[in-house]
């Protein structure tokens, strides 16, 4: 029986090898889409449960609080906490901690590159289920050892041997290699690259006291608990013993600042929380999960109606095979069961096809998300099991219906003469929603290219071009300020040298401290809050930001000089440059009226300094442009500096690069050079929106594509059933122009119905995405109106094709045909 049915539908496919080959084609599209989408939603979701007991391990999350200010959500929590809490609350089986920090590398006199270390306690690598390649697990129990992934060993020591490398951390401090491990997989929160102990001298140098400053919250704590723990109760525990140990500032309760819990670490790639620093940049977005996996099924269901519309639309050629086999005996479910299994023998192709597919752009494909797939996830019994669903799925789906439709036939009426269908049929629906899809996809992207073009040309209120960023000149308070001294004297006025100023933090990285600002003569709760940064005297030279009151800061006014003297600074009133945005705050009509002002300005909890506004600046976009521009306050404070801007001549770039290698290398000799042009990394705030484009372009294309597959079956199947009607047509005087104009208008139809559907749908998805931007574009027209004329165009050009095909034949041959 199996046999008969199997020969039965192959018979049947290759009857009609055209068909059946755009109705795979389609198919094939769609499920290597929905692989794809199978592939990115597994890993998203798996995060992290390589490690051993995941589903026990919790990362200590804190929540501080200050009056005015926005609450600050950190992933980091105090050193000493992790060995107190493992020592004195129940539950807990270990606890581990990690400290990351920016080091310079070097292998003998080779400089190589600054790079984030981790130091860790000596159970993290066996916690976190680290596989060793060489050496022990266990290696960091020694100080001076230090372990490398294997990718980080060959880029440093090239083809080995790898263990008892001397690597030099910092220009002075060697660590030995004592151990290589495989990379991190690309399903894991954190891709550390070279570990060293906590007790390590190049970490002990830097200062840090993790066993004893629980005011310092800087360490990545993790916790494993006992199976029959429970996490809530736990988490209370931690934070009561945060709030017997932390010092609040004066005159706060540390119950109303400071809130610690617990993370599952299995949750923290999708828990969508704003940290102010995680293990590593790569987050996930459960909202864009959502929306890529529904417009891949939409594909996917694309492909389907493809199949089903192309199946009914064949149907009457079946008919008399169906009122035979009837006759004979044979039952409806027979049928049904017959017509399943040639929809099953078509999808099991699609399948080998979409496979094929799949690996091909596999690399591709996660290179437009920024992940790394693999198709060996499906062998996983999990994703083994989802996607032999979507298989089945599909069958049903594809050939559900066709399978009834023909199973219906009665044998009494096959022979009689076929009534002409009128109206709008279930086929035509089913045309309309792929075009529907297609419409809508093709408007979003449409949108989202705009969105992103205008993200990466907007006027930003400064001039971004020509400006380089250093990095790695953070040290001590005294020590920032005498190494950005000595950076500046070293490259300023070099050839090619333009500006160079310090500063707290860039626009290309999206942050900015808060503060509390208040004129001096209120209260202290009538405090505004404010972004803040510190920056030298010639930021504003570099970005050529002209002050539209007052003055820019300039070493020649004692105030602003006084700043780089740390020991006597603080008795002297801080100079202060407000943006327009918070000169409207603090109530003042015009900024000629601030000029002069005494304020309150908040340095740190508790620190309010004496200053004065010296100048106001036009509103600029420091952040991106998903945030609105808000109330900003700049002060010159080089203890805060964590990289240099330099505006660079363009026209002598060359010299330029050459005059900051050397001032450099006169500094800080044992450091590498790292350095960024300012108007790229500012394009880099956008990576996802650009992806989001590039997704969406690609999905439409191949809605778009699979269509068109779709309608070039059903005008081949109409155009050729109808070709008696068109020979007598043309018998009768009809030109072929009157016959296409008969033709273009049925259908025409579904598209122009589809276009009216997709536009008010387009037009609702385009604002609420839009809606994530405080300064965005407005929705044009002409993606809408383009959008509708490719899909018309399309059909057209399908349709004049396939008219034109068989109107070349002579009425005589084919009227005698019969």
């Amino acid at each position: 029986m199996f046999r008969n049915y199997l020969m039965t539908a192959l018979r049947n496919h290759l009857r009609q090898i055209g068909f059946t080959l755009i109705s795979l084609a389609g198919l094939m599209l769609g499920l290597a889409v929905a692989t794809l989408a199978l592939l990115h939603v597994w890993q998203e979701t798996h995060f992290d449960h390589h490690v051993p007991s995941h589903e026990r391990i919790f990362l200590v999350e804190t929540e501080r609080s200050q009056p005015g200010r926005s609450d600050q959500l950190l992933l980091t929590a105090p050193g000493p906490l992790a060995p107190t809490a493992a020592e004195t609350i129940d539950g807990i089986e270990k606890a581990v901690r990690v400290w990351q920090a920016w080091y310079t590398l070097s292998v003998g006199e080779r400089l190589e590159f600054n790079y984030p270390l981790a130091a860790v306690d000596t159970d993290f690598p066996a916690f976190i289920g680290l596989e060793m390649i060489e050496g022990s697990i266990d290696a960091l129990a020694n100080p001076s050892a230090a372990l490398v992934s294997k990718s980080m060993a060959e880029r440093l020591f090239g083809e080995g041997p790898y263990l008892g490398q001397i690597l030099t951390l910092g220009g002075y401090r060697e660590v030995e290699i004592s151990g290589v491990y495989e990379d991190f997989p690309t399903t894991s929160h954190m891709d550390t690259q070279v570990m060293l102990s906590m007790a390590s001298p190049a970490v002990t140098d830097r200062r840090v006291q993790f066993e004893t400053n629980w005011n310092t919250f800087g360490l990545y704590t993790y916790l494993r608990l006992a199976p029959s723990a429970n996490p809530s109760a736990v988490g209370d525990a931690i934070e009561a013993l945060a709030h017997r140990n932390v010092r609040p500032a004066d005159g706060v309760r540390i119950e109303d600042t400071l809130r610690l819990s617990l993370e599952p670490l299995t949750d923290l790639h999708l828990n969508g929380k704003d940290y102010a620093q995680r293990p590593t940049e790569v987050v996930g977005n459960r909202t864009a999960i959502v929306i890529a996996v529904t417009i891949a099924l939409l594909v996917l269901v694309v492909a389907c109606i493809n199949a089903i519309n192309i199946a009914t639309a064949r149907s009457a050629d079946r008919a008399h095979e169906v009122g035979l086999r009837k006759v004979v005996g044979a039952s409806r479910s027979q049928l049904v069961v017959q017509f399943l299994g040639e929809s099953a023998l078509l999808v099991l192709v699609a399948m080998v096809g979409a496979l094929v597919i799949v690996e091909l752009t596999v690399g591709p494909a996660g290179d437009f998300i920024g992940r790394t797939f693999s198709l060996s996830v499906l062998l996983q019994p999990g994703a083994l099991a989802l996607f032999a669903l979507l298989i089945i799925a599909v069958v049903l789906l594809s050939g559900l219906y066709p399978a009834f439709v023909l199973a219906s036939f009665k044998p009494a009426r096959i022979f009689q003469p076929a009534t002409p269908r009128r109206g709008f049929s279930l086929r035509s629906a089913l045309v309309v929603f792929q075009f529907v899809t297609s419409i809508c996809l093709m408007v979003m992207a449409g949108t989202v290219w705009q969105q992103v073009r205008y993200l990466e040309t907007a006027d930003l209120g400064f001039n971004r071009k020509d400006v380089i960023l250093l990095f790695g000149t953070r040290r001590g308070p005294e020590g920032t300020i005498q190494l950005t001294r000595s950076l500046k004297q070293a490259i300023g006025g070099k050839p090619g040298i333009v500006d160079i100023s310090g500063t707290h933090s860039s626009p290309s990285w999206d942050y900015a401290d808060e503060a509390n600002l208040r004129r001096a003569a209120t209260p202290r709760d009538a405090s505004t809050t404010v972004d803040r940064l510190a920056v030298g005297t010639d930021f504003f030279d570099v970005l050529l930001i002209e002050p539209v009151a007052g003055r820019a800061f300039d070493m020649d006014y004692g105030p602003d000089r006084a700043q780089w003297d740390y020991a006597n600074r603080s008795q002297v009133e801080l100079p202060l440059i407000l943006n327009m945005a918070a000169v409207s705050t603090l109530g003042y009509a015009a900024p000629e009226d601030v000029i002069g002002e005494a304020m309150n300005f908040e340095l740190s909890a508790g620190d309010d300094r004496a200053s004065r506004v010296v100048g106001v600046v036009p509103d600029f976009h420091f952040k991106s442009l998903k945030s609105k521009i808000r109330p900003m306050v700049f002060f010159p404070d080089p203890s805060r500096f964590n990289a240099m801007m330099v505006r660079i001549d363009g026209d002598r770039r060359d010299e330029a690069i050459a005059s900051l290698e050397a001032g450099w290398d006169q500094v800080l000799q044992g450091q590498a050079l790292s350095r960024a042009y300012l108007d790229r990394e500012l394009v880099t705030q956008y990576v996802s929106e650009q992806r989001q484009f590039t997704v969406l372009a690609a999905l439409a294309g191949v809605a778009v594509f699979i269509a068109m597959l779709g309608l070039v079956g059903l005008l081949a199947h109409a155009v050729t059933s109808r070709r008696r009607e068109i020979s007598l047509r043309k018998v009768l005087g009809a030109e072929v122009r009157d016959v296409l104009r008969l033709f273009l208008w049925q259908f025409s139809r579904p598209v122009l119905v589809a276009v009216l559907i997709a536009w008010p749908i387009a037009w609702i998805l385009a604002e609420r995405w839009l809606s994530g931007f405080a300064y965005r574009i407005s929705l044009a027209w002409w993606i809408f109106v383009g959008a509708g004329l490719i899909a018309l165009g399309i059909t057209w050009a399908l349709t004049a094709a396939q008219v034109l095909k068989v109107s070349r034949t002579m009425p005589a041959q084919v009227l005698q045909a019969r």
